[in-house]
């Protein structure tokens, strides 16, 4: 279920792919490594964030959890940049996770 999340955000089918691994209501702490779940995490945030607005706030929410499991391999993916500074142009009002994530990625 995992790996299809992974697989499902690279067509930009990753909301519908975000939705059936939420559906089977695993719990996270099944995987033996931090770095696993913080995957988990990041790829579930990727694909919300695919959603073009609508799921913003579920994607902040996995972003920020995978940047506090696993910190450093969050911060040097390329991509948590690109991701946060999304979620960014599109926030509406200032949320302090937002702005933590941001800092902590190191967006102005």
């Amino acid at each position: 279920a995992a790996w299809e999340v992974a697989v499902g955000v690279e067509p930009d089918e990753g909301p519908a792919a975000a939705e059936r691994f939420l559906a089977l209501q695993l719990d996270l702490s099944v995987f033996a490594s931090a770095d696993r779940a913080s995957s988990v995490h990041f790829d579930l945030g990727r694909a919300f964030t695919q959603g073009g607005g609508d799921r913003d706030r579920e994607a902040l929410d996995h972003l920020d959890r995978a940047d506090r499991i696993a910190p450093i391999r969050v911060r040097r993916d390329p991509i948590t940049r690109e991701l946060v500074g999304e979620l960014d142009r599109r926030a509406r009002n200032r949320q302090w996770t937002l702005d933590s994530l941001r800092h902590r990625v190191g967006l102005p």
